[in-house]
Order: structure tokens, then C-alpha cells, then sequence
């Protein structure tokens, strides 16, 4: 929501004591919402599994990624140290992937189609609240103007 992908959603937190312990009813509702309707649609956990594969060596495949810039940026390790490793796991997970793209049409259409969905659904709320935002510095009045009225 703070990067502005997502609209404004109510969110509880439910202790007093540690940072980070919310509850958002809406994501939570979604969620139970879209895990009967996945369930239903594959009608059994064999059924799942090639979707389960395809997310989780693909989510392998984007940390890796990820962590050539955690070596690089944060740890400050040489590039050629951060690009060998990450090039030796990308090239294991890469036969991770190519192993499961096998199962693409059993079921491996899924996460990828609704990975697409959310990047969609998301990118079109930041761009919206972009030009939203634009046009309100071009059209609103200023605050000094505001106050004095």
C-alpha cells in the first residue's frame, strides 16, 4: 500500500509489543476466497502439483536474482564473486524451471497467468494513482493559496 500498488486497506494490529503483527481482513478474505476457488477448479492435490512446481522453481529462479544485489550492494563483495555465484545457482535453477515446463499445460498455466493478473492489476493502480496525483499538482490549488481562502 506505501508504494502505492495497492489501495488503502484496513489493517489491525493485533500486539502491542511487536512491530509487524498485523491482520488485513481484506487480503485475508481474498485469500480463503481464492484458495477454495483453486481448489475446486484443480479438484485434487496431484492436480496442483504442476502448478506447485512451476511457482516454487520459479520463485527460486527471481531470489537468486534477487541475491546477487544482497551480495553485491549490501555484503559489498566483488562483482566477479557476486556474479559467479549467482550465475552458478541461476544456472541450476534455470534446469529447475526447463525440468517443470513440462507441466505447463497439466496445470503450470496457472501461477504464471495469475502472476500476470496481479503485475497487471497492480501496475494499472500505480499508473492511475500517477496521473491522479499529476493532475491534482496541475489542477488543485496550492496549500498557501488554500489557507488564505
Amino acid at each position: 500500500m506505501q508504494l502505492g500498488f495497492l489501495p488503502r486497506m484496513r489493517v489491525h494490529y493485533t500486539s502491542t509489543r511487536e512491530m509487524g503483527q498485523i491482520y488485513m481482513p481484506a487480503v485475508n478474505w481474498t485469500l480463503l476466497v481464492g484458495v477454495l476457488v483453486v481448489v475446486l477448479f484443480f479438484g485434487s492435490s496431484s492436480a496442483l502439483a504442476s502448478a506447485y512446481g512451476i511457482a516454487v522453481t520459479l520463485t527460486m529462479m527471481i531470489t537468486t536474482m534477487l541475491t546477487y544485489f544482497v551480495v553485491r550492494e549490501t555484503w559489498r563483495m566483488p562483482a566477479f564473486l557476486a556474479v559467479g555465484a549467482t550465475v552458478f545457482f541461476l544456472v541450476i535453477d534455470a534446469l529447475l524451471v526447463a525440468g517443470c515446463a513440462i507441466k505447463f499445460f497439466d496445470g503450470g498455466w496457472f501461477p504464471l497467468t495469475l502472476g500476470l493478473v496481479l503485475f497487471v492489476l497492480m501496475s494499472t493502480w500505480r499508473r492511475g494513482r500517477e496521473l491522479l496525483m499529476d493532475s491534482t499538482r496541475r489542477d488543485g490549488l496550492m496549500l498557501v493559496e488554500f489557507l488564505a481562502q
